[in-house]
């Protein structure tokens, strides 16, 4: 049940979680600012960016291979 509701659900779930993320680099790199160093803030959400931003598009990736590859099969099942 959990599965196939991560599973149908997942883009909306990454998605409210890439936000979340961001939020927190944001407010992590702003508090870094104030009670470190600015450049030090800077590189926090430079680096935290950088970051998010790849590993969302990995898993961005895996979500679409898993779909194309679901269709694939639909495809499949419907010739034979």
């Amino acid at each position: 049940m959990i599965r196939s509701f991560v599973l149908n659900s997942g883009e909306l779930l990454l998605s409210i979680f890439f936000i979340l993320l961001a939020t927190m680099i944001l407010i992590g790199g702003v508090s870094t600012m104030f009670t470190t160093s600015f450049f030090a803030g800077l590189g926090v959400i430079i680096g935290g960016g950088a970051y998010l931003i790849v590993m969302f598009y990995v898993i961005y990736l895996f979500v679409d291979m898993r779909h194309s590859l679901k269709e694939l099969v639909k495809q499949q099942q419907i010739e034979e």
